[in-house]
């Protein structure tokens, strides 16, 4: 039964908050995963891949979820240039909370009309619409050319701005045009950490020992600070969770993965799993695009995500091999797919689990439609490389075995042929199957040994022969093949005058084919 995963998004501007992971953990979205909207998009995400958080964050941000809408970026760049000029002139001379009131005000008026919950950056400068994402993206790049410090803050369901973070701490309340900003009093921050020791939250020593401002930062500004490219990032998050909301799986798929790529946080990796699990239950693997899916969470694996263990991966391929192979005959595709999946995984074990499946399964495939024996080989030894203790595959080994022996002309050829199996398959010398091959075709050389007059070739295979049987208890070599060795063994030393050496020879054969008719017959004539 395929593994059910079924979203319900309840619609946020941001997910649940979770803690950011090490930015030095292996990525699981590379910049050759990312498909653009446009070329525009593409620059900005090759400009962040080569420079980082040098890149141009207003070219990241001028993205929009609607892929008919793609603004006039020059037209919107030249609207807040001629805003911060404006604003340059009036802040001059004003001091730290005086600037901010006036730049918040005036660039809510020029800019921020309607707040409306689905927004991208571009509907600011197209319709005036805005978010707490988008607003406060525009604040910061505001502050930024007007060289004014800021923090960007966000908390489980908000984002929001801090101008002045070690000074004045004004807030800026992006959503809220009324008491958009607000600078903490000295009293209120005094207030607040008195609180905090009268909650038990902080000690007598912490209390007495850390100054007010120094508390009062820490434990009220408890959000993370995140980037300008970081909140680039959450918009993208925000798309994805648009389209989700939409049931559009494949699209939330492609903006969360963008999300992911510039702001690497563990609501993005969740929202990326939960996503790709559920393209994964809803389209399978009938499509290469769809295997992509599974490729990209053999990563988490990499990562050691509990809920993509190893068991998870290996029953996702197995699903994948009985789609493409079992029910669609698709080799080609099934091939590209195991070539991709095993690309993506780092677990050995995990790897030749994989590896094995792939070959046993091409392997048990090509036997039942009796592809050649280079074709068996090849996959029988992989799969044999990595689990030679399969009863299963031992089985289908000792099959091809037994077909190759069938297609073979002579004893030599049959010999020769067996050597490919021993040398590969290092439980193939002790299997009975194969030694009563050996002992028939070393009693059928005897026998054309002695047929021809070669008396020391002959006795030669006789003797090798009975080493082998008295061997390898239980195993017994085919009674015509006995009777003829041995018969035209005792002919030819009869014609010879060798009475005694044809009379051994005789009741030699009848040891390992005692109902042998013809070597009875024989025997009696000397009587």
């Amino acid at each position: 039964m395929k593994r059910q995963l079924k979203i319900s998004f309840i619609f946020l501007l941001i997910v649940s908050s979770f803690s950011v992971f090490s930015q030095t953990e292996r990525p699981l979205v590379h910049f050759n995963d990312l498909v653009f909207k446009n070329d525009s998009e593409k620059n900005a995400f090759t400009q962040f891949d080569n420079s980082g958080d040098k890149a141009a964050s207003f070219d990241l941000l001028f993205a929009s979820y609607d892929d008919l809408q793609n603004g006039d970026k020059v037209a919107a760049l030249n609207k807040v240039e001629a805003c911060v000029a404006s604003l340059k002139k009036i802040i001059s001379d004003k001091s730290e909370a005086k600037k901010v009131k006036i730049i918040y005000e005036y660039v809510h008026k020029e800019f921020l009309k309607v707040y409306k919950l689905k927004n991208s950056f571009i509907d600011i400068f197209e319709t005036g619409e805005y978010n707490c994402v988008s607003a406060s993206a525009l604040y910061a790049i505001v502050f930024s050319k007007l060289d004014i410090p800021y923090q960007i803050k966000e908390t489980p369901t908000h984002v929001y701005l801090i101008a002045y973070p070690n000074s004045s701490k004004v807030l800026i309340e992006t959503t809220s045009p009324a008491k958009g900003y607000y600078q903490f009093s000295n009293s209120f921050i005094t207030k607040y950490v008195t609180n905090l020791y009268n909650s038990k939250i902080i000690t007598k020593e912490e209390f007495e020992t850390v100054s007010v401002n120094d508390l009062f930062n820490k434990y009220y500004f408890t959000s993370d600070n995140i980037s300008i490219h970081d909140l680039a990032g959450l918009q993208y998050s925000n798309f994805a969770i648009y389209f989700m909301d939409d049931n559009d799986l494949q699209k939330a798929k492609e903006h969360i993965k963008k999300a992911y790529f510039l702001f690497r946080s563990d609501r993005h990796r969740y929202l990326l799993k939960a996503t790709l699990l559920a393209l994964i239950d809803k389209n399978g693997y009938e499509k290469f695009d769809n295997v992509l899916n599974l490729a990209m969470l053999c990563r988490f694996n990499n990562l050691k995500d509990k809920e993509l263990s190893n068991d998870v991966i290996g029953y996702q391929f197995e699903e994948l091999l009985n789609t493409q192979l079992i029910k669609n005959s698709d080799y080609d595709l099934f091939d590209k797919s195991y070539e991709k999946i095993s690309s993506e995984i780092q677990d050995s074990s995990l790897k030749g689990d994989i590896t094995y499946g792939y070959h046993y399964e091409l392997a048990r495939l090509g036997y039942l439609s009796s592809k050649n024996q280079e074709y068996l080989l090849k996959h029988l030894s992989a799969a044999y490389a990595y689990n030679p203790l399969n009863a299963n595959l031992r089985a289908l080994i000792i099959g091809a075995y037994e077909r190759a022996v069938q297609n073979f002309n002579d004893s030599k050829s049959i010999m020769d042929g067996s050597e490919i199996y021993v040398k590969t398959f290092d439980f193939f010398e002790e299997n009975e199957f194969y030694i009563s091959v050996k002992l028939n075709c070393i009693l059928d050389l005897a026998y054309r040994s002695y047929y021809y007059s070669d008396m020391v070739k002959g006795d030669a295979y006789i003797k090798e022969f009975e080493t082998l049987i008295k061997k390898k208890e239980g195993v017994t070599a085919t009674a015509n093949f006995v009777e003829k060795a041995y018969s035209q063994g005792a002919t030819e030393y009869y014609k010879r005058g060798n009475y005694g050496k044809s009379k051994q020879l005789l009741k030699s054969g009848l040891i390992y084919a005692p109902n042998s008719f013809g070597l009875q017959q024989r025997l009696k004539q000397f009587d």
